[in-house]
């Protein structure tokens, strides 16, 4: 991935398909949705074991505030909704608060988006009428208006083109909301892979400081593993190919192929 590279979408009609908002381009979302749903509730009993051995909670030596989330819930799909409820919570709150949610609830989450995600291609291909979103670099505030503007999903689809940690100071809020909004309502929410959603960089420009310190090394790890299941392009309506930085021009000697068969998980 380019190291330096942002957000970018370009048409080209050659891509194939119609931008006519039919349903042939919007992939495989009510199944990819269906498949979801099953997996949240086979997970529930399968995270019983991680919930009931929790990792210690680390405290955080940053001058912010910090918001208390909300009473631990009983299944996965509870958890989520918690922790949606608690990220949204800081809205009300002075820009930078944190929101310090439970190891155990970032472990259901972090594994519940992973399952998600394996059920994304490489290339997703999405209908039209989907809102395109650039680099948001943990400003967690920048996002909430962002969605505030444009509409929380349900109501609007998103497509996230990457970069979502590092440099800003509220990381894990940022990427912790995409992904849980990810989890309950599937392709109404796509996220692609930045360079900044790899190990190598995030270790430098802060992600990694800031979840080891309110965290742990393991946990920035998990997040990594998340990373590296994200699909890394998508093409709108059939026309535009969107992804973040850039493909190399080995990777599309052989068209859109060249995407759809990389492999995940991806370093």
């Amino acid at each position: 991935m380019n190291a330096d590279g942002g957000g970018g979408c370009s048409g080209d009609g050659s891509l194939g398909g119609n931008d006519d908002g039919g349903g042939n381009d919007g992939g495989v979302t009510k199944s990819q949705n269906s498949n979801l749903s099953a997996c949240l509730s086979q997970t529930d009993s399968s995270m019983d074991v991680v919930e009931s051995s929790p990792l210690p909670s680390f405290p955080s030596t940053s001058t912010s505030t910090s918001a208390s989330p909300l009473p631990p819930p009983s299944s996965s799909s509870q958890i989520i909704d918690s922790i949606i409820t608690s990220l949204l919570s800081l809205t009300a709150l002075p820009p930078g608060t944190q929101c310090d949610l439970p190891p155990s609830h970032l472990h259901t989450l972090l594994h519940l988006a992973s399952l998600s995600l394996t059920l994304s291609p490489s290339l997703v291909r999405l209908a039209p009428g989907v809102r395109i979103c650039g680099d948001v670099h943990g400003q967690y505030t920048d996002l909430l208006r962002l969605l505030e503007y444009g509409h929380h999903p349900p109501r609007s689809r998103y497509l996230f083109l990457g970069d979502y940690v590092d440099r800003g100071k509220q990381g894990v809020e940022t990427i912790c909301l995409l992904l849980a909004y990810r989890v309950k309502y599937g392709d109404d929410v796509t996220l692609l892979r930045g360079n900044h959603e790899a190990s190598g960089i995030n270790r430098i420009y802060g992600f990694y400081d800031e979840v080891k310190r309110r965290y742990s090394v393991g946990m920035w790890k998990r997040f990594n593993a998340v990373f590296s299941m994200l699909p890394v392009a998508a093409v709108v309506g059939g026309r535009v190919l969107c992804m973040h930085g850039g493909i190399s021009e080995e990777m599309m000697r052989n068209g859109l192929q060249g995407i759809e068969a990389i492999e995940r998980p991806c370093e």
